[in-house]
Protein backbone atom coordinates (compact mmCIF):
# COMPACT_ATOMS: atom_id res chain seq x y z
CA UNK A 1 0.00 0.00 0.00
CA UNK A 2 1.32 3.23 -0.80
CA UNK A 3 1.88 6.05 1.12
CA UNK A 4 -1.69 8.02 1.65
CA UNK A 5 -0.52 11.38 3.15
CA UNK A 6 1.34 13.07 -0.34
CA UNK A 7 2.65 16.11 0.33
CA UNK A 8 2.02 18.50 -2.62
CA UNK A 9 3.98 21.56 -3.16
CA UNK A 10 3.67 24.45 -0.88
CA UNK A 11 5.08 27.00 0.98
CA UNK A 12 5.92 26.70 5.07
CA UNK A 13 2.74 25.74 7.30
CA UNK A 14 1.62 28.45 9.26
CA UNK A 15 0.76 26.63 12.51
CA UNK A 16 0.12 29.56 15.00
CA UNK A 17 -3.65 29.20 13.99
CA UNK A 18 -3.29 25.47 13.34
CA UNK A 19 -6.55 23.41 13.41
CA UNK A 20 -6.61 19.43 13.67
CA UNK A 21 -9.00 19.11 11.43
CA UNK A 22 -10.67 21.95 8.70
CA UNK A 23 -14.56 20.70 7.09
CA UNK A 24 -15.57 22.34 4.37
CA UNK A 25 -18.65 22.32 1.71
CA UNK A 26 -22.17 23.20 2.18
CA UNK A 27 -24.27 23.94 5.10
CA UNK A 28 -27.74 23.81 5.91
CA UNK A 29 -30.83 23.59 8.56
CA UNK A 30 -32.56 20.75 7.95
CA UNK A 31 -36.48 20.35 8.44
CA UNK A 32 -37.01 17.05 8.93
CA UNK A 33 -40.28 15.03 9.15
CA UNK A 34 -39.20 11.46 9.91
CA UNK A 35 -40.99 8.02 10.61
CA UNK A 36 -43.62 8.68 8.65
CA UNK A 37 -46.25 6.29 7.55
CA UNK A 38 -46.11 7.30 3.71
CA UNK A 39 -44.93 10.16 1.84
CA UNK A 40 -47.85 12.49 1.38
CA UNK A 41 -49.77 11.99 -2.51
CA UNK A 42 -50.96 15.27 -4.02
CA UNK A 43 -53.90 16.58 -2.20
CA UNK A 44 -53.18 14.30 0.82
CA UNK A 45 -53.26 15.66 4.26
CA UNK A 46 -51.22 14.70 7.10
CA UNK A 47 -50.53 15.50 10.33
CA UNK A 48 -47.14 14.30 12.09
CA UNK A 49 -45.64 14.54 15.56
CA UNK A 50 -41.79 13.84 14.29
CA UNK A 51 -40.94 17.64 12.58
CA UNK A 52 -37.46 18.68 13.76
CA UNK A 53 -35.31 21.64 12.49
CA UNK A 54 -31.73 21.03 12.76
CA UNK A 55 -28.61 22.18 11.38
CA UNK A 56 -26.99 20.02 8.33
CA UNK A 57 -24.64 19.56 5.80
CA UNK A 58 -21.11 17.45 5.67
CA UNK A 59 -19.09 20.44 6.95
CA UNK A 60 -21.49 20.92 10.16
CA UNK A 61 -22.31 17.20 10.89
CA UNK A 62 -18.21 16.10 10.89
CA UNK A 63 -16.86 18.57 13.06
CA UNK A 64 -20.26 18.29 15.43
CA UNK A 65 -19.96 14.59 15.82
CA UNK A 66 -15.96 14.94 16.00
CA UNK A 67 -16.66 17.23 18.81
CA UNK A 68 -19.01 14.68 20.70
CA UNK A 69 -16.57 11.75 20.17
CA UNK A 70 -14.33 13.90 22.46
CA UNK A 71 -11.92 15.30 20.15
CA UNK A 72 -10.97 19.02 21.32
CA UNK A 73 -13.83 21.77 19.34
CA UNK A 74 -10.85 24.12 19.39
CA UNK A 75 -9.25 22.00 17.24
CA UNK A 76 -11.73 21.99 14.67
CA UNK A 77 -12.57 24.43 12.12
CA UNK A 78 -15.84 24.85 9.73
CA UNK A 79 -15.59 26.31 6.30
CA UNK A 80 -18.95 27.00 4.69
CA UNK A 81 -20.96 30.09 3.32
CA UNK A 82 -24.09 31.65 5.01
CA UNK A 83 -26.60 34.62 5.27
CA UNK A 84 -27.00 36.91 8.01
CA UNK A 85 -30.74 34.89 8.62
CA UNK A 86 -32.23 33.11 10.77
CA UNK A 87 -30.90 30.17 9.20
CA UNK A 88 -27.45 31.47 9.23
CA UNK A 89 -28.28 32.28 13.42
CA UNK A 90 -29.17 28.82 14.31
CA UNK A 91 -26.10 27.74 12.34
CA UNK A 92 -23.52 29.96 13.68
CA UNK A 93 -25.34 29.07 17.61
CA UNK A 94 -24.76 25.25 17.03
CA UNK A 95 -21.17 25.48 16.30
CA UNK A 96 -20.61 28.02 18.98
CA UNK A 97 -22.34 25.73 21.55
CA UNK A 98 -20.04 23.01 20.74
CA UNK A 99 -16.99 25.61 20.61
CA UNK A 100 -16.12 24.77 17.13
CA UNK A 101 -14.36 27.21 14.65
CA UNK A 102 -16.60 29.42 13.50
CA UNK A 103 -14.34 30.19 9.71
CA UNK A 104 -18.04 30.52 8.12
CA UNK A 105 -17.96 33.72 4.95
CA UNK A 106 -21.08 35.71 6.18
CA UNK A 107 -22.92 38.18 4.49
CA UNK A 108 -26.20 40.34 4.99
CA UNK A 109 -29.11 40.20 2.78
CA UNK A 110 -29.29 43.41 0.43
CA UNK A 111 -33.46 42.65 -0.51
CA UNK A 112 -36.58 40.98 -0.17
CA UNK A 113 -35.29 39.23 -3.38
CA UNK A 114 -31.29 38.35 -2.06
CA UNK A 115 -31.34 34.73 -1.36
CA UNK A 116 -31.17 32.79 1.85
CA UNK A 117 -28.88 30.60 4.27
CA UNK A 118 -29.11 26.61 2.53
CA UNK A 119 -32.23 25.12 3.80
CA UNK A 120 -32.94 21.23 3.31
CA UNK A 121 -36.17 19.77 3.41
CA UNK A 122 -36.33 15.99 4.61
CA UNK A 123 -39.00 13.38 4.27
CA UNK A 124 -38.47 9.80 5.65
CA UNK A 125 -40.52 7.21 5.43
CA UNK A 126 -40.96 4.39 8.11
CA UNK A 127 -38.35 2.07 7.33
CA UNK A 128 -37.00 3.76 4.39
CA UNK A 129 -34.24 6.02 3.43
CA UNK A 130 -34.69 9.62 3.68
CA UNK A 131 -35.79 12.18 0.42
CA UNK A 132 -34.23 15.38 0.11
CA UNK A 133 -35.35 18.87 -1.59
CA UNK A 134 -32.16 21.00 -0.98
CA UNK A 135 -32.35 24.63 -1.50
CA UNK A 136 -28.14 25.33 -1.91
CA UNK A 137 -28.91 29.81 -1.41
CA UNK A 138 -25.68 31.25 0.24
CA UNK A 139 -23.78 27.54 -0.32
CA UNK A 140 -23.33 28.50 -4.07
CA UNK A 141 -21.29 31.76 -2.78
CA UNK A 142 -18.59 30.01 -1.30
CA UNK A 143 -15.58 30.09 -3.43
CA UNK A 144 -11.89 28.60 -3.96
CA UNK A 145 -10.27 31.88 -3.01
CA UNK A 146 -11.68 31.81 0.30
CA UNK A 147 -11.09 28.44 1.04
CA UNK A 148 -7.58 28.86 -0.04
CA UNK A 149 -7.49 31.07 2.68
CA UNK A 150 -8.80 29.14 5.39
CA UNK A 151 -6.38 26.44 4.60
CA UNK A 152 -3.23 28.33 4.44
CA UNK A 153 -4.16 30.41 7.53
CA UNK A 154 -5.06 27.42 9.83
CA UNK A 155 -2.87 24.99 8.15
CA UNK A 156 -5.09 21.53 8.78
CA UNK A 157 -3.65 18.26 9.61
CA UNK A 158 -6.97 16.56 7.90
CA UNK A 159 -9.12 18.52 5.42
CA UNK A 160 -12.75 16.90 5.06
CA UNK A 161 -14.41 18.05 2.21
CA UNK A 162 -17.51 17.76 0.26
CA UNK A 163 -18.26 19.77 -2.89
CA UNK A 164 -21.77 18.73 -4.85
CA UNK A 165 -23.70 22.23 -4.43
CA UNK A 166 -21.22 24.74 -3.48
CA UNK A 167 -19.44 27.43 -4.95
CA UNK A 168 -16.30 25.53 -5.09
CA UNK A 169 -17.33 22.43 -7.11
CA UNK A 170 -15.91 23.67 -10.04
CA UNK A 171 -12.64 24.32 -8.27
CA UNK A 172 -12.07 21.54 -6.25
CA UNK A 173 -9.43 19.98 -7.82
CA UNK A 174 -7.44 23.50 -7.61
CA UNK A 175 -8.36 23.60 -3.73
CA UNK A 176 -6.92 20.31 -2.58
CA UNK A 177 -3.91 20.86 -5.07
CA UNK A 178 -2.68 23.64 -3.19
CA UNK A 179 -3.21 21.23 -0.12
CA UNK A 180 0.26 21.13 1.57
CA UNK A 181 1.14 18.45 4.58
CA UNK A 182 -2.51 17.32 4.80
CA UNK A 183 -4.45 14.32 4.71
CA UNK A 184 -7.66 14.81 2.42
CA UNK A 185 -11.13 13.42 2.73
CA UNK A 186 -13.19 13.95 -0.08
CA UNK A 187 -16.53 13.07 0.28
CA UNK A 188 -19.14 12.56 -2.67
CA UNK A 189 -22.53 13.33 -3.60
CA UNK A 190 -24.80 13.88 -6.81
CA UNK A 191 -23.96 17.23 -8.34
CA UNK A 192 -25.99 19.75 -9.26
CA UNK A 193 -25.91 21.08 -12.87
CA UNK A 194 -22.94 19.46 -13.97
CA UNK A 195 -22.53 15.73 -14.86
CA UNK A 196 -20.09 13.45 -12.25
CA UNK A 197 -17.21 13.44 -14.08
CA UNK A 198 -16.72 17.11 -13.30
CA UNK A 199 -14.64 15.61 -9.60
CA UNK A 200 -12.20 12.61 -11.19
CA UNK A 201 -9.39 15.41 -12.01
CA UNK A 202 -9.86 15.82 -7.77
CA UNK A 203 -8.71 12.39 -7.25
CA UNK A 204 -5.33 12.39 -7.49
CA UNK A 205 -5.01 14.91 -4.89
CA UNK A 206 -7.35 13.43 -2.10
CA UNK A 207 -5.62 10.63 0.11
CA UNK A 208 -9.30 9.15 0.59
CA UNK A 209 -12.48 9.01 -1.51
CA UNK A 210 -15.99 8.04 0.73
CA UNK A 211 -19.18 7.51 -1.03
CA UNK A 212 -22.07 5.05 -1.11
CA UNK A 213 -22.28 2.19 -3.85
CA UNK A 214 -24.62 4.14 -6.50
CA UNK A 215 -22.74 7.15 -6.16
CA UNK A 216 -19.42 5.26 -6.76
CA UNK A 217 -21.00 3.64 -10.17
CA UNK A 218 -22.32 7.36 -11.13
CA UNK A 219 -19.10 9.07 -10.75
CA UNK A 220 -16.98 6.35 -12.78
CA UNK A 221 -19.43 5.42 -15.13
CA UNK A 222 -19.47 1.80 -14.55
CA UNK A 223 -22.50 -1.10 -14.10
CA UNK A 224 -21.15 -2.71 -11.21
CA UNK A 225 -19.56 -1.94 -8.06
CA UNK A 226 -16.55 -4.10 -8.59
CA UNK A 227 -15.94 -1.75 -11.95
CA UNK A 228 -16.10 0.85 -10.01
CA UNK A 229 -13.21 -0.16 -7.77
CA UNK A 230 -11.02 -1.02 -10.30
CA UNK A 231 -12.04 2.51 -12.01
CA UNK A 232 -11.14 4.11 -8.59
CA UNK A 233 -8.07 2.95 -8.10
CA UNK A 234 -6.86 3.56 -11.40
CA UNK A 235 -7.32 7.37 -11.17
CA UNK A 236 -4.58 7.05 -8.25
CA UNK A 237 -7.67 6.75 -5.21
CA UNK A 238 -5.53 5.14 -2.90
CA UNK A 239 -8.10 4.69 -0.03
CA UNK A 240 -11.78 3.89 -1.00
CA UNK A 241 -14.84 3.91 1.67
CA UNK A 242 -17.99 2.83 0.25
CA UNK A 243 -21.06 2.68 2.04
CA UNK A 244 -24.08 0.34 1.81
CA UNK A 245 -26.68 1.84 4.37
CA UNK A 246 -27.96 -0.89 6.48
CA UNK A 247 -25.71 -3.87 4.40
CA UNK A 248 -22.65 -2.92 5.71
CA UNK A 249 -19.47 -0.94 4.34
CA UNK A 250 -16.44 -1.68 2.44
CA UNK A 251 -12.22 -0.60 2.73
CA UNK A 252 -10.32 -0.66 -0.57
CA UNK A 253 -6.09 -0.18 -1.01
CA UNK A 254 -4.18 -1.43 -3.73
CA UNK A 255 -3.58 -4.34 -1.43
CA UNK A 256 -6.84 -5.00 0.82
CA UNK A 257 -9.85 -5.39 0.13
CA UNK A 258 -12.49 -5.15 3.28
CA UNK A 259 -16.16 -5.80 3.43
CA UNK A 260 -18.56 -5.65 6.74
CA UNK A 261 -21.65 -5.97 7.56
CA UNK A 262 -23.43 -3.28 9.32
CA UNK A 263 -24.55 -2.87 13.01
CA UNK A 264 -28.73 -3.66 14.06
CA UNK A 265 -30.13 -0.22 15.20
CA UNK A 266 -33.26 1.04 15.79
CA UNK A 267 -33.31 3.18 12.99
CA UNK A 268 -35.22 6.75 13.33
CA UNK A 269 -33.43 8.82 11.28
CA UNK A 270 -30.72 7.75 8.41
CA UNK A 271 -29.80 11.62 7.47
CA UNK A 272 -26.23 12.53 8.48
CA UNK A 273 -24.87 8.54 8.72
CA UNK A 274 -22.30 8.94 5.50
CA UNK A 275 -20.99 12.17 7.14
CA UNK A 276 -20.99 10.47 10.83
CA UNK A 277 -19.13 7.37 9.60
CA UNK A 278 -16.55 10.34 8.11
CA UNK A 279 -16.42 11.51 11.93
CA UNK A 280 -15.29 8.15 12.49
CA UNK A 281 -12.64 7.41 10.20
CA UNK A 282 -11.23 10.97 11.27
CA UNK A 283 -11.47 10.40 14.81
CA UNK A 284 -9.29 6.84 14.50
CA UNK A 285 -6.55 8.36 12.08
CA UNK A 286 -6.09 10.97 14.75
CA UNK A 287 -5.67 9.07 17.44
CA UNK A 288 -3.51 6.31 16.06
CA UNK A 289 -1.76 9.22 14.55
CA UNK A 290 -1.56 7.21 11.15
CA UNK A 291 -2.41 10.67 8.97
CA UNK A 292 1.34 10.64 8.36
CA UNK A 293 1.71 7.39 7.30
CA UNK A 294 -1.68 5.21 6.86
CA UNK A 295 0.20 2.27 4.86
CA UNK A 296 1.88 1.60 7.77
CA UNK A 297 -1.42 0.14 9.63
CA UNK A 298 -1.69 -3.20 9.59
CA UNK A 299 -4.72 -5.38 8.07
CA UNK A 300 -6.30 -5.85 11.59
CA UNK A 301 -6.00 -2.17 12.23
CA UNK A 302 -8.01 -1.67 8.61
CA UNK A 303 -10.60 -3.65 9.73
CA UNK A 304 -11.32 -1.83 13.41
CA UNK A 305 -11.02 1.65 11.67
CA UNK A 306 -14.25 0.58 9.26
CA UNK A 307 -16.05 -1.35 12.21
CA UNK A 308 -15.68 1.75 14.28
CA UNK A 309 -16.66 4.28 11.94
CA UNK A 310 -19.63 2.01 10.75
CA UNK A 311 -20.49 2.27 14.51
CA UNK A 312 -20.77 5.78 14.34
CA UNK A 313 -22.62 5.84 11.43
CA UNK A 314 -25.13 3.65 12.87
CA UNK A 315 -25.21 5.60 16.35
CA UNK A 316 -25.99 8.46 14.08
CA UNK A 317 -29.38 6.70 12.84
CA UNK A 318 -30.82 6.24 16.33
CA UNK A 319 -31.47 9.78 16.64
CA UNK A 320 -33.36 12.55 14.46
CA UNK A 321 -31.21 15.12 12.77
CA UNK A 322 -27.82 14.67 11.40
CA UNK A 323 -25.66 14.31 14.95
CA UNK A 324 -28.16 14.11 17.61
CA UNK A 325 -27.49 9.90 17.92
CA UNK A 326 -23.59 10.23 18.25
CA UNK A 327 -22.29 10.16 21.27
CA UNK A 328 -18.79 7.74 22.76
CA UNK A 329 -21.19 5.81 25.00
CA UNK A 330 -23.77 4.83 22.63
CA UNK A 331 -21.21 4.30 19.70
CA UNK A 332 -18.87 1.57 22.41
CA UNK A 333 -22.87 0.05 23.44
CA UNK A 334 -22.62 -0.96 19.32
CA UNK A 335 -19.85 -2.00 19.40
CA UNK A 336 -19.90 -4.58 22.21
CA UNK A 337 -23.57 -5.59 21.93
Amino acid sequence: MQDLFKKNKGGEKNTMNKKQVMTAGMVVVDMLWVDLPEIPRPGLTQFTNTFAERVGGHPANVAVDLAKLGMNPKELGVVASIINDTAGAMIEKELAQYDIGNLLKKRDRISADDIYTGRNGIMVKHGNDRMFQIYPGANMELDAEYVKAMLHKHSPSVLSVRPGYSGIDGDIASILKETSDTFVLLDLMRPRDREWSYIIPAFSYANAVHCNDTEAMSVTGTKTVEEAIDAFLSYGVELLLLTYGDEGAQLITSTVNIRQPGFAVDVIDPTGCGDAFCAGVIQKLLEWEATRDVAAMSEAQLHELLRYAQAVGAACATGIGCTAGVSTERVQKILTA
